[in-house]
């Protein structure tokens, strides 16, 4: 992690791992920005409303990017997404320099949540930012349980995001996200 720079835009979801990504943050004492991007999936009216809470609860500014005419998407992988999602970033980074992070972590099989990603993708923002802005994902090499952990020792407020894919009640027991957080907390409930 770099802090040569106190600014960091963090791409935010109102999911448990982008909001492990602002408290990260905070607790460095970063200044704090959050970008959220409405690409018409499913789940975006109660992602953004969660996120409006998080980011009150933490006090940082928040964006809404509308992104148009790209489908309607239900849950799973969704091809180029981050790298979209990075790249829009870089677009609305306001600040000369600074740290542009998302809650990517490991435990998928998408090439998008990976080190090797954000490494190929720093090259191309580096070229593009002459070098003044860096790509970080503090939780890539975390499983979800492992952030899950990190949340609970935080006191981060996991009542107020959302992660169910398909925008129904959580634990929708469906979308891939909801059954990934029954079988976390069946298993820390033991």
């Amino acid at each position: 992690m770099d802090k040569s720079n106190n600014h960091v835009l963090i791409i935010a979801s109102g999911g448990i791992d982008s909001t492990a990504c602002i408290n990260f943050y905070k607790n460095l004492n970063f200044d704090i920005s959050l970008i959220f991007f409405d690409y018409n999936q499913a789940a975006r009216k109660k992602e953004h409303d969660a996120l409006c809470n998080i980011s009150k609860y933490y006090k940082t500014s928040l964006k809404k990017v509308t992104i148009k005419d790209l489908g309607q998407f239900k849950n799973g992988l969704v091809l180029g997404r981050n790298a979209a999602f990075y790249f829009l970033a870089l677009i609305n980074f306001n600040k000369p320099n600074g740290i542009i992070a998302s809650g990517i972590h490991y435990g998928t099989n998408y090439y998008d949540c990976s080190e090797r990603f954000l490494s190929e993708i720093q090259i191309i923002v580096e070229q593009y930012s002459q070098g003044t802005i860096k790509i970080e994902a503090p939780f890539v090499n975390f499983t979800k349980t492992e952030i899950i952990n990190y949340c609970q020792a935080e006191k981060v407020p996991l009542e107020l995001t959302y992660s169910c894919e398909l925008g129904k009640k959580q634990p929708c027991g469906k979308c891939a996200t909801c059954k990934d957080l029954i079988a976390i907390y069946a298993i820390k409930n033991k």
